[in-house]
Formats: C-alpha cells, structure tokens, sequence
C-alpha cells in the first residue's frame, strides 16, 4: 500500500514529473546539440545564418523570393532556388590580417552583393575579389573568407 503523501509532496511529485516530461520532449534536441556536431561548424558562414533572406543581389542580377520560391529573371525557378541555396550554406575559412595584407597587391576591381534580410533594413553587403585560386568574400560577421568555388557556382 502507497504511503499517504501531504499536499505539499504532492505538489513536489506533480513539478518532479513535469519537469521530466519536458526533458523527454527535448531530448532529442539535446542529444543532436551535444554529440552530433555540424559539419560546417567549423568554418565560418558568409550570409547570417540566422536571418532570413529574400532578396540577393549579384553582380549581374538578383534573385528574390516571393510567394514561397526564388525567382530570377535570368535562371528558372529551380536553377534561382539552387542558387539561393548554394549562398545559404556558403562557408569559408577565414583569412587573418596578416594574410589579407599580404594578399592585398593582388586584390583589385572588386565587385558588391547585396543580401536583403527579413526584418532587418540594412543590406549586408558583400566585397568581393576573385583571385587565381579562390574568391575572397567579406562576412556578415564582417570577416575575410577564402571559398574556392567557381564563380559560375555563384552566380558572379
């Protein structure tokens, strides 16, 4: 037979068994945060990965997206998709002062991407420099990154 349980213990027992409810809700949550790492934490990313874009501005055209897809005069709507995807999860690695001064004779006609965030007025806007063997792109963290990719593969 159950031992009788004041009010109080009863009270502890309820707040007890909520708080492991809502443990086993966010356990898979916390399994992925704490032992499955990202592949790209690593390397730092050129867009905000935490805001939303809607509007990216290339050199030689922009693609928007409106009415839940991307849109691009120039490519078709899964080609415009793509290649939002592909700026979503650009990473690089980061390039320190000392390489930047030294790459910096090399450094010339550089051309602007805009990015367009919801819910932020400014752009973020992008410097960009090809050179021979990689592109050098300016973060949203404000940081110089080396991503070798070609140009095509972004739209530059």
């Amino acid at each position: 037979m159950l031992p009788r349980l004041t009010r109080r213990q009863w009270n502890n027992v309820i707040i007890i068994a909520c708080i492991l409810f809502i443990t086993a809700l966010n356990l898979p949550t916390i399994i992925k945060t704490l032992f499955i790492s990202d592949p790209y934490s690593d390397f730092p990313y050129v867009l905000n990965p935490t805001a939303a874009p809607y509007k990216i501005e290339l050199p030689s055209m922009s693609v928007v997206y409106t009415d839940g897809t991307w849109r691009s005069e120039s490519f078709s709507a899964l080609d415009s998709t793509e290649l939002a995807q592909r700026w979503r999860s650009l990473v690089g690695t980061e390039i320190t002062t000392e390489q930047y001064q030294q790459l910096s004779p090399n450094l010339h006609s550089p051309s602007t991407v805009e990015v367009w965030y919801v819910d932020i007025d400014e752009p973020q806007r992008i410097t960009t420099y090809e050179l021979e063997q990689f592109w050098l792109l300016q973060s949203w963290e404000n940081k110089w990154l080396a991503v070798s990719v070609d140009g095509q593969y972004l739209g530059l």
